[in-house]
């Protein structure tokens, strides 16, 4: 497509109804240990599962906003005249994620780190934070996979019509709990790291947000489904996913 990104929005526009596919219950438990009774516990570890598995899909509803917005998802990062990367899209979807406020205080002329903006790197967003990930120093799981053939390219933005297998049958952003970024900054995953770190694994966690919205939990996944998954338009559909 080779579009330039476009202006942000001063607000974010009203968010729309999307399907998702994980539903989470509620625990209500006692521990006991050594004898003391512990309530509580298992109540406040449910809440933040919870909540880390609802940040996964308002950022996938943000994804949609965006794209409702500029008729294209947003570039995994956004680079200075040089070439430079300068931000992330992590910073881009701030407007629709009820964070306008901050995404206000980011100089758009400078660099994450740069000056300006540094301090805005050192706490992470509550949207962008998971139970189930290191996300102390500003740090957050929530990346894009990186590739020619995904839903970011290097150097363009792609739309839902350049998503010809389906948008429930490809990955829109995961949660790389074991390898979290700076939030602010603009890096992700490539296609590569993202099956090197997760293929035939069944000893991890791996979410992953389709371009659907549909949020799955996956286990054991080989390395061709996981690149058909990540790959928009490789004619590959995965059967248990229709």
């Amino acid at each position: 497509m080779n579009e330039a990104p476009s202006t942000q929005p001063n607000e974010a526009p009203k968010k729309s109804s999307i399907p998702f596919g994980v539903r989470v219950g509620g625990i209500i438990g006692v521990l006991v240990i050594g004898g003391v009774i512990l309530f509580g516990i298992v109540p406040s570890i449910v809440s933040q599962r919870k909540e880390s598995i609802q940040n996964l899909k308002d950022i996938g509803l943000a994804f949609h906003n965006y794209h409702d917005v500029y008729g294209k998802f947003p570039l995994a990062h956004f680079d200075d005249e040089t070439g430079t990367p300068r931000r992330s899209w992590r910073m881009a979807l701030l407007p629709f994620l009820e964070e306008l406020e901050l995404y206000e205080k980011y100089d758009d002329n400078s660099m994450w780190n740069g000056d300006k903006n540094i301090g805005l790197s050192k706490e992470t967003p509550s949207v962008f934070r998971s139970y189930f990930s290191d996300c102390s120093d500003g740090r957050t799981p929530f990346v894009a996979i990186v590739g020619e053939k995904t839903v970011f390219p290097d150097d363009r933005n792609v739309a839902f019509r350049d998503i010809t297998d389906g948008a429930s049958n490809t990955i829109l952003f995961i949660a790389d709990y074991e390898n979290p970024v700076k939030w602010s900054e603009p890096v992700d995953v490539t296609l590569d790291e993202f099956l090197e770190r997760y293929a035939d694994r069944s000893d991890a966690v791996l979410h992953v947000v389709m371009a659907d919205g549909g949020l799955l939990e996956l286990h054991e996944v080989s390395a061709s489904t996981l690149k058909n998954l990540a790959e928009r338009n490789d004619g590959q559909v995965i059967p248990q996913l229709q």
